[in-house]
């Protein structure tokens, strides 16, 4: 979605100036900027963003979870990778395929 840094920058500022404005992001909304941040290995930005949706009330889905999981997993951050997956167990949300992957080659 994002080609490089400084769109995904953009599309995060585009998420504090909808904030400002009274309007809440959606879930898609906040998984784009999550899963490009943790494409590129931003993993602190992936979570910040993930931290604000939280705040916002905003449910993350089995993508913003994966995305989280295969960014944190690729960076060889198993423990973080196993937190998130933690996490996403606890909100009731089934393992999708990218999860699946990494636990059936035993990452975890």
């Amino acid at each position: 979605m994002f080609a490089g840094g400084d769109l995904v920058d953009k599309a995060r500022d585009l998420l504090v100036e909808m904030h400002k404005a009274g309007l809440k992001p959606s879930c898609p909304t906040f998984s784009a900027v999550i899963a490009r941040y943790a494409h590129m290995e931003r993993l602190s930005d992936a979570v910040n963003v993930f931290q604000e949706m939280l705040q916002a009330d905003v449910k993350p889905n089995e993508v913003v979870y994966g995305s989280l999981i295969d960014g944190f997993a690729e960076a060889g951050k198993f423990e973080e990778a196993i937190h998130y997956f933690h996490m996403m167990e606890e909100s009731g949300i089934s393992v999708n395929q990218v999860v699946f992957n990494f636990y059936d080659q035993g990452l975890w």
